[in-house]
């Protein structure tokens, strides 16, 4: 096993450690990518990353949905909501309350 960058760091007094900019830019880590310690005979320390699932795995329907905003914006198709139509949407939704944080019907064994 050939060694192809070498960095080194040091422990805090509460025994963290940063990982080297070096490091992450190598290997492509983010903030919320996952570090796993492996200890060899008692001396040795294999660290490797597992990227975050929720950053890995890429919806490809927001994706589209997205480059078709992005397209629209440098067209100049987009324009601001009109105030008579902003109105009668707040007409038609008067009254309803609701919690975005609330799990929907089904997400947590509810029908």
């Amino acid at each position: 096993m050939g060694i192809d960058l070498e960095f080194e760091g040091s422990l805090t007094e509460r025994h963290q450690t940063t990982v080297p900019s070096g490091v992450r830019r190598a290997l492509k880590v983010g903030s919320r990518d996952r570090v796993v310690w492996r200890v060899i005979d008692g001396q040795t320390a294999i660290v490797t990353f597992r990227r975050d699932e929720a950053e890995a795995e890429e919806d490809p329907a927001l994706t589209r949905f997205l480059a078709l905003l992005e397209r629209d914006i440098a067209k100049g198709n987009l324009t601001s909501l009109r105030p008579e139509l902003l109105s009668q949407m707040e007409s038609l939704s008067g009254g309803v309350s609701f919690d975005l944080d609330a799990p929907l019907p089904g997400d947590d064994g509810d029908e």
